[in-house]
Formats: structure tokens, sequence, C-alpha cells
């Protein structure tokens, strides 16, 4: 379609295209305000292997060791079982069902960092589930890579960033929300007015003033006896 119709639809409608984007922006206030704010803390951990080796061969062996675990203990930050032993460290503050849904895991491809994020409507508690993970997690590793009999697990876990306390949520987005639903409001105004304008019966033989039909009248004729 031409830009010269677009701007002929906003001409004939722009008291709909204005009326739908205020009502949109007003929808998107209102939806932001009824949204709970929710706020993120983060602990960063370190893999590392635990050989005793010195040589270069052993300490690449351990990284490759180290790099592989890495991928499954993504999953294992949102185990069950991780989660059952983080609900009773926290006193039962949460359900370990509750602490699964929280808890998000970000991998690193290349490294051995596992980044572990909580997600609360309690800035305070976010850090302190996060906090709280970071430690437990070292544990629930050295308990699980240990072979009985051992003096140690071949895998270490270790919190290189501890938790801090957010200070400004991550959502509610208003700034983001608002210009989304003003976008909305737009597209939803043009295409009304679109299709007002497809739908419109034309006037019959094109616009007449009022009070005229638009059809040639015949020259009246003077009947009668005169001059």
């Amino acid at each position: 379609m031409e830009v010269g119709r677009y701007l002929g639809v906003v001409r004939r409608h722009w008291l709909l295209i204005t009326i739908s984007v205020v009502l949109s922006g007003i929808a998107a206030v209102g939806f932001t305000a009824r949204q709970t704010p929710q706020y993120q803390a983060s602990v960063t951990m370190f893999v590392s292997g635990t050989g005793n080796g010195t040589d270069s061969t052993s300490a690449y062996q351990a990284s490759l060791l180290s790099q592989e675990r890495v991928k499954s203990y993504a999953g294992l930050l949102k185990s069950g079982r991780l989660a059952r032993d983080l609900s009773r460290t926290l006193g039962g503050g949460a359900s370990p069902a509750e602490l699964q849904a929280k808890i998000s895991v970000e991998t690193f491809p290349g490294s051995v960092l596992l980044k572990a994020t909580v997600t609360d409507p309690s800035p305070a508690w976010a850090r302190s589930v996060a906090d709280a993970l970071g430690a437990r997690f070292a544990l629930f590793i050295d308990e699980l890579e240990r072979a009985p009999g051992a003096n140690r697990a071949p895998i270490k876990v270790s919190v290189v960033d501890d938790a801090q306390e957010p200070a400004e949520p991550v959502s509610p987005r208003p700034l983001v929300n608002i210009a989304l639903g003003l976008l909305i409001g737009l597209a939803i105004g043009l295409a009304g007015s679109m299709l007002r304008d497809a739908f419109q019966v034309p006037a019959p033989f094109g616009a007449s003033p009022p009070g005229d039909d638009g059809r040639r009248q015949p020259p009246a004729v003077r009947v009668g006896w005169g001059p």
C-alpha cells in the first residue's frame, strides 16, 4: 500500500487511531501496576579437578573433566534432592518445589563456570537463597562425587562470586510495557481504520451536496401562452 494511502487513512480516522493508542497505553499501565516486582540474585561457581598430578597432561585432563561435569551440574542445580536439602538449610521457608521454580542456571561454553540465579519478590530472600544454594551445592557435589573410603572427590565446586542483594527489580519493566502497549494500540487503530475504509459503501454517483441526489435534472419547460 502506498505511503499516501496510509497518510490518507490517518487523516480520515485520526480520532479512532488516537483513542486506540490511548486505551492501549492505559491498559499497559494497569497491567504493569498489577504485576508483582521480581528481584534476582546470582551466585557464580567454579568447577575444578582435584587430581594430584602436577604435569601439564594431568592438568589438561582435570580441565576436560571439569568442563564435562559442568554440563551435568547445570541440571543438578535444579534437582529435587538438592531442593530438599536447600529447603532444610533455609529452615523450611520455602518448599522444594517452590525453590526449584525460583532457580535458573546458566553455563558458559568452553569454561568451568556455573551461574545460578534466584528470582523472588523479596530481594533479601533472593540473596539468601542464592548464597545458601552455592554453599549447599558445593557440599552436594562433594558427597556425590566422592568414592567410598576416598579422602576427597575428584571434582570440587567453589563459590567465586557471592550473591548481592539486588537494588532494582528485573520485572516488570514499565517503559517497555507501555511502549509495547502504545505500539499495539497504534497497530489496532490503523488496522481498524483500513477495515472501515475497505468496507465503506460509497455514495451513489459520487459525493453530492446535502439535499442533492446527484442526478441531473432536465431544464424547466415553460408552458403557457405569452408574447
